[in-house]
């Protein structure tokens, strides 16, 4: 993908595009972010589209679906390597669980580079929309979820917290958040991206850290692990730091993706 970052062209309203939420962007940054959807679209169905074949790849299923059926499978020898926003080594997909082993791809999700932070993310990707870390979930000794992180009482039922850089989805279906740029949090899809995008990283907004997968580390921080934004059934509903509650669970629109290429 090639560096935007920030530029001085004329701002296009968010609306004009197919794909980006709400907001002001310029309109390289409304190409760049529209050929991100494009390509991902282009290449993950060639590459990912049968679950089945992930293991051989490196992936491993993160462990929970979230509340609207979607499961994220992470591969960790693809944390931390030289591809980034490349939808060709993804870092985790994310697939809709039809039932019956039927699950369809519908989304990509991206990490950065381990050392990057919610404070930190270079300028050249800050601008686009839905970077966020997931400090609310926590893990098992093998990288997959375990349980919730609740404030002041740790992780329940057990694990650790887990960490990671930001991550963003990047999704190659249409969803009812009008945008390809849609969270997931433990309530479900989380539809409002607005203030993570702009001329720097976001200074709020969900704050919340993915784990290591179960390989040693070669680094002060282990590899991170995907988010799968969800809260074990016998859970209660997390509030976020901040006091914020994701929003309410958001379906695509169509069941089968929908490639525009």
């Amino acid at each position: 993908m090639a560096a935007v970052g920030v530029l001085s062209a004329p701002t296009a309203r968010a609306h004009e595009s197919p794909v980006l939420p709400e907001g002001d962007y310029t309109a390289e940054q409304v190409a760049e972010a529209e050929a991100l959807v494009h390509e991902t679209e282009a290449v993950l169905p060639q590459r990912f589209s049968d679950w089945r074949t992930l293991e051989d790849l490196g992936f491993y299923d993160f462990g929970v679906n979230t509340p609207n059926g979607y499961r994220h499978f992470i591969n960790p020898a693809w944390m931390g390597d030289a591809h980034v926003l490349d939808p060709e080594f993804p870092e985790s997909l994310v697939y809709k669980d039809h039932g019956n082993d039927h699950l369809v791809l519908e989304a990509a999700m991206f990490y950065l580079k381990p050392e990057d932070t919610m404070e930190n993310i270079p300028a050249e990707y800050a601008w686009l929309p839905g970077w966020h870390v997931h400090e609310e979930l926590c893990v098992d000794e093998n990288g997959r979820f375990s349980g919730i992180n609740i404030p002041g009482e740790g992780c329940r039922p057990a694990g650790q917290p887990s960490w990671s850089p930001p991550m963003m989805h990047v999704w190659i279906v249409d969803t009812e958040c009008g945008h390809r740029f849609t969270g997931l949090g433990v309530t479900g899809a989380m539809c409002d991206v607005e203030g993570e995008h702009g001329h720097g990283p976001p200074t709020t907004g969900h704050p919340h850290p993915t784990e290591p997968p179960g390989s040693t580390p070669t680094t002060a921080h282990p590899h991170p692990t995907e988010p799968p934004g969800s809260a074990p059934t016998t859970a209660p509903p997390v509030t976020h730091p901040g006091g914020h509650v994701g929003p309410m669970p958001a379906e695509p629109v169509v069941d089968e993706p929908n490639y525009t290429g």
